[in-house]
C-alpha cells in the first residue's frame, strides 16, 4: 500500500480546514490487527501565513469533527493532532481497510 496515492483525498479533507496551509511532512507504515489491515500515518502541515496559535489550536480541537471521505475503500478509523510549532500541525491517524 505504500507509494500508492489513495490517501489524497483525506489530505485535501485535512488541507481543507487550513487553506493557507502545505504539508510538508508524510509517513505512513503498514498496519494489521487479527481483523483488519490499514494504514498508520502521520502528516505534518505547516501554515504559510505564519505563526497562528489560536488558528491552530481552533483546527487541532475540531480534527475530530472533521468529515473525511472513504477512498479505495479505505476510512480514517482514528485521528488526532497537536501543535508542534507557533507555525505547525502534526496529525496522526489510523486508516483501516473495509
Amino acid at each position: 500500500m505504500n507509494g500508492q496515492v489513495w490517501y489524497s483525498p483525506i489530505l485535501d479533507a485535512l488541507q481543507a480546514g487550513l487553506p493557507t496551509s502545505s504539508i510538508t511532512g508524510f509517513q505512513s507504515r503498514d498496519w494489521f490487527s487479527s481483523t483488519f489491515e490499514g494504514q498508520q500515518i502521520s502528516v505534518v502541515i505547516n501554515l504559510t501565513a505564519g505563526p497562528a496559535n489560536d488558528l491552530i489550536a481552533r483546527f487541532v480541537s475540531k480534527i475530530p469533527e472533521l468529515e473525511f471521505p472513504t477512498t479505495n475503500g479505505y476510512f480514517v478509523a482514528d485521528i488526532a493532532g497537536n501543535a508542534v510549532a507557533p507555525d505547525q500541525i502534526r496529525i496522526e491517524m489510523l486508516v483501516i481497510k473495509e
